[in-house]
């Protein structure tokens, strides 16, 4: 299997992936959450950190997920996009049009599911995951590469 192939099945596992999370009922959302809560939890207790499970921190772990989960789409995104578009600029401009318009169209079939509403935050939070994600991996790219062409 070819390195271009790789790279746009997992583009397109994580775009399973990421709408599959957003689209779980409110039950299986929350509990989603709250699981990672308790992991961080527990890992922080490791290091000696004390820390209660209350709205704001769950909250705060919710809200890290969504950027999170949609600054790696836009990883996978750039690298599958990089792999078939030469041009820079246009690989960054495809990725960053795909990956806002993913993180809307869940957003939106979210009005659709029980307990689960559609909100802007979420969409300027996962937007915000997509430019930091598209970013990194474009520097690191570009950093790769200057530094194989200058040694």
């Amino acid at each position: 299997m070819g390195l271009r192939l790789r790279r746009w099945l997992i583009f397109i596992a994580m775009i399973i992936i990421t709408l599959y999370l957003c689209w779980q009922n409110s039950k299986d959302s929350t509990n989603l959450t709250v699981n990672a809560c308790n992991a961080v939890i527990n890992l922080s207790s490791i290091i000696g950190l004390e820390i209660k499970l209350t709205t704001a921190f769950y909250t705060v772990v919710r809200k890290l997920g969504h950027g999170i989960m949609f600054m790696v789409l836009a990883i996978s995104s750039y690298m599958a996009i990089s792999a078939s578009v030469k041009s820079t600029k246009r690989t960054l401009m495809i990725s960053l049009f795909t990956d806002v318009a993913i993180a809307t169209i869940a957003e939106y079939i979210q009005l659709y599911f029980s307990g689960r509403t559609a909100s802007v935050l979420d969409l300027l939070i996962d937007t915000a995951g997509v430019v930091v994600g598209i970013t990194a991996i474009h520097l690191i790219t570009n950093h790769a590469k200057f530094c194989h062409h200058h040694l």
